[in-house]
């Protein structure tokens, strides 16, 4: 048997009373999440957490992008670019170096030449990955040959075997 929605409420308002804490500098009692609940038409919550008490974050992103093959896609990151595996499974494929992680979802009817697949990928040290990829023959994108765009950062890139840009930048400043 269900509660029904004025003892939900008071369950809840009693849940919320033992969340309470003693906010010394403000002198008065506080909560750490303030939920405010409605009861809507299926007894189901809606809930609006205030944000003074608690900032949620964005911590990263990572891509996903399309390959064909998922051999090839490994041994080219891996091989040519540093990376290293994370995470392979039937269809998909996960590599990352440093702080970065890049996710491949397999794509077997990809046409390269259709494929808008883009990331861009910030370095500490622009000019020594740039003679790292130069020295170990990786192709560089005929556009995009190490250069100070206008927007004022050093930028490079190349193309993955699907046709993924990967572009490469560092701050000028």
């Amino acid at each position: 048997m269900r509660a029904t929605p004025e003892k939900q409420v008071k369950n809840l308002k009693h849940s919320i009373r033992h969340l309470m804490f003693y906010d010394k500098q403000q002198k008065t009692k506080r909560y750490p999440i303030t939920l405010l609940a409605v009861i809507v038409p299926n007894n189901t919550y809606r809930r609006k957490i205030d944000n003074k008490n608690l900032r949620i974050m964005l911590t990263n992103i990572n891509p996903k992008l399309p390959m064909r093959d998922k051999f090839l896609t490994k041994e080219f990151y891996t091989n040519h670019l540093d990376f290293k595996l994370i995470g392979e499974y039937d269809e998909y494929l996960i590599v990352g170096k440093d702080k970065i992680e890049i996710h491949f979802f397999e794509f077997k009817k990809l046409d390269p030449k259709e494929n808008y697949g883009q990331v861009y990928i910030r370095t500490n040290d622009i000019d020594k990955l740039y003679q790292t990829l130069l020295d170990n023959k990786v192709i560089i994108h005929p556009n995009g040959h190490l250069e100070t765009k206008p927007w004022g950062q050093k930028e490079f890139a190349l193309l993955d075997p699907d046709n993924n840009l990967l572009t490469f930048g560092q701050s000028e400043n």
